[in-house]
């Protein structure tokens, strides 16, 4: 017989368990009878018998021992196998199930698998019995099998509770585990809680540190540069000087501690906006160079030609880890060159990859402490003999950094001759229109370049950007080729404009080579001459006449000073002696259409407050200081200001109330649309968050470094006033 030709009764006072049952019977083959008590049962038996009956035993009115019995008693009924649903909780059960007469039992809760195998097992064996009617023992048929016990009820009661010991004993254990399970999950999630509650008190608490060091730190560092712009001896120069460096180096280690926190706390984000790649680089460089050349060390800064335009990134993070990476490549170089490079790897429909790479000829590294270099807390210096300060965490977070860019970081390095540490990121190319700089003015369209210099990395700093700019140049490695390609240019009427001479010629000194070159030309040909210097201080203007140059770059060679140089000296009434210096400061700084502009500094802070205030009127701003958010509306609602520059933690109203009043004052008397810039002690991203969500237009944070905050504060004024006429 097949499943389809077994007619099953299930008798179950559970709606939702009968509904299984059916389900579960009837999608295995079975006709399926449901009956939700015992004397149902019994009645619907009296006319109709089912090939097998399948019953809860805990029922009301009759349970399924009592039903078993009834149906055992009967004689018409009393073949029919009777399967029991039982929870096997104690030996009682076992004792009941054989007294009613039970031909089986499933355990509860039951899976789908074990209950349709208890069931054709019990239809062989029925079906197997009725055709042998053996009374030679018992045979049995499980899994497929026919086996044979001898007919002894004792052995198999026996055997039957020794079974059933095993399964109570391995139920027990069972339970035992689970208990244990539930217990540890128990532990697990109070330890998580603890463990989320402490991180949330470390963050919190290294933020409150944070702006309780950074506000002392921005008066430090704020009264030391206002000092430095004081005449003052050179033995007070080198003290004041003594003091910002020690108080940059202090907060170098708080942001490495704020980073790592952010790093373990899963709160380290980028802030992706649109920048110049090569600008960036330059700028990272030019910072560098000066600690650079005070050590005597050869330093470049190569940036590709492919490199784009613009991308979408965090220019802020590229710059942190370059200086990390190259700042310890100055630090631990005491002789040779340092550079860094940054190549086009990859450019792929939207995105490019950029492998940055810092490269040095200082004392290189053991491949025994490679494996250390990028754990948190982890110096190669032995603590005992340390030359070199820091905390251990800056290529741990730069590594963090680059991850988090899409890229890599890694170092390839042979002790005593180097190393090269690099990291790639992936940026989102920006098609925004090109810079102004990438206009050539028309008096560079046909311009001819002639490049002497005999270092590589020079050559390829140098190139690189004249490749940027599409500017068509020759290059040469010494003064004697430098003479053959003048007389070629010159025979076929193809004269250079411009010659960059680097000052580490071989041979000669660049004196010498201008001179050879002024012999051997005229007024009519004789080309524009650019010194490359790694002299920080101004080349002598006269000794540069007498010696025919007409400009001096100092390296690492940005691209922008370079354009600049040569449009000034290829102009058509440029002076051949011109010495190119930096364009002015704009004198209309502190005015807007005619008129001074004006700052309310809102700030508690006596020192901060003199700090912002000095850097502001230095510039021709006029400035008046509220020392809280009360005080600033009051100042705000009898006076029009053009800018506020707002603290946030302040005693009777802070930064985000008083924005949040002034955004949302209708009175007229004061200005809602007014620029609001915070001035925050708060380092953290969600500082930024919360600055922007009050209403605030922008975010410095404390320490404020001058030249950002006139950066922003002009940049504010144009946004709100628009262009000067």
């Amino acid at each position: 017989m097949t499943a389809s030709d077994y007619h099953i009764l299930a008798v179950e006072d559970s709606i939702t368990q009968a509904l299984r049952l059916e389900k579960i019977l009837a999608q295995n083959g079975f006709s399926v009878t449901v009956q939700h008590d015992g004397a149902a049962a019994l009645a619907w038996l009296e006319t109709q018998k089912p090939d097998m009956i399948i019953s809860d035993i805990i029922m009301p009115k009759m349970n399924g021992y009592d039903l078993c019995r009834k149906i055992k008693t009967r004689p018409h009924l009393n073949q029919i196998p009777v399967v029991l649903l039982t929870s096997l909780s104690d030996t009682e059960d076992v004792f009941n199930a054989l007294s009613c007469g039970a031909d089986s039992f499933v355990t509860k809760p039951y899976s789908e698998n074990i209950l349709i195998d208890r069931l054709r097992t019990i239809i062989q064996n029925t079906e197997h019995r009725r055709q042998t009617g053996s009374d030679n023992g018992i045979e049995v048929v499980f899994k497929g099998k026919i086996h044979k016990i001898r007919n002894n009820p004792y052995q198999i009661i026996d055997l039957l509770f020794s079974t059933y010991e095993n399964a109570v004993q391995r139920n027990a254990e069972l339970e035992q585990a689970n208990q244990e399970i539930l217990h540890t999950q128990q532990q697990l999630s109070r330890a998580k809680i603890m463990a989320e509650a402490a991180s949330q008190a470390k963050s919190e608490f290294l933020a409150s540190m944070s702006h309780e060091i950074r506000t002392p730190m921005n008066g430090i560092i704020g009264m030391t540069d206002l000092l430095l712009d004081t005449r003052l001896s050179p033995e007070q120069r080198e003290y004041a000087a003594t003091i910002k460096s020690s108080a940059n180096a202090l907060l170098s280690i708080i942001n490495d501690v704020l980073d790592f926190s952010k790093i373990e706390a899963g709160k380290f984000r980028l802030n992706p906006v649109s920048f110049d790649p090569r600008t960036a680089v330059e700028a990272i460089a030019e910072l560098l160079s000066i600690k650079a050349v005070e050590k005597g060390l050869d330093f470049t800064c190569i940036v590709s030609h492919e490199m784009p335009p613009a991308v979408i990134g965090d220019p802020g993070r590229l710059r942190q880890v370059l200086l990390n990476l190259a700042g310890n490549a100055i630090k631990f170089t005491e002789k040779g060159s340092v550079s860094i490079t940054a190549d086009v790897k990859q450019s792929r429909g939207k995105n490019v990859t950029v492998q940055f790479q810092v490269t040095d000829t200082g004392p290189g590294i053991p491949k025994s402490d490679i494996d250390r270099l990028f754990r948190s807390f982890s110096q190669l210096e032995d603590v005992t003999r340390r030359n070199h300060g820091g905390t251990g965490l800056g290529l741990a977070i730069s590594k963090k950094i680059a991850e988090l860019m899409n890229g890599t970081i890694g170092v390839e390095t042979t002790e005593g001759k180097g190393a090269a540490f690099w990291f790639t990121a992936v940026f989102e190319k920006d098609d925004t229109p090109p810079a102004a700089w990438e206009k050539l003015p028309d008096v560079l369209g046909g311009v001819d370049i002639l490049v002497v210099c005999p270092v590589t990395l020079h050559c390829r700093e140098i190139t690189e950007i004249l490749k940027t700019l599409a500017i068509r140049h020759v290059l040469v490695s010494s003064a004697a080729a430098a003479m053959k390609k003048l007389a070629a240019a010159r025979e076929v009427g193809k004269p250079f404009h411009v010659m960059i001479i680097d000052e580490q010629l071989p041979e000669k000194t660049t004196a010498d080579l201008c001179g050879a070159v002024t012999a051997v030309t005229t007024a009519a040909d004789k080309p524009k001459i650019i010194q490359l210097t790694q002299k920080r201080e101004k080349t002598n203007q006269h000794a540069a006449i007498r010696n025919f140059i007409s400009s001096y770059l100092t390296t690492p060679v940005r691209r922008d000073a370079l354009h600049h140089c040569l449009v000034q000296l290829c102009l058509p009434c440029a002076d051949q002696h011109q010495e190119l210096l930096p364009a002015p400061d704009d004198p209309k700084t502190g005015h807007a259409h005619g008129r001074s502009v004006s700052i309310l500094i809102v700030e508690d802070n006596r020192v901060n407050q003199m700090v912002t205030g000095k850097i502001l009127t230095k510039q021709g701003y006029e400035v008046e200081i509220a020392a809280n958010g009360v005080e600033a509306i009051a100042t705000l609602e009898t006076r029009t200001f053009d800018l506020v520059l707002m603290d946030i933690l302040m005693p009777e109203m802070g930064g985000y109330d008083a924005t949040r009043h002034i955004r949302s004052s209708k009175t007229g008397s004061i200005r809602a649309d007014i620029p609001i810039i915070a001035l925050t002690a708060g380092a953290m991203a969600e500082d930024r968050k919360k600055c922007l969500d009050a209403g605030m237009n922008d975010y410095i944070s404390k320490p404020v470094k001058p030249q950002e905050l006139l950066e922003k504060v002009k940049k504010w004024l144009a946004a709100a006033t628009g262009p000067e006429d």
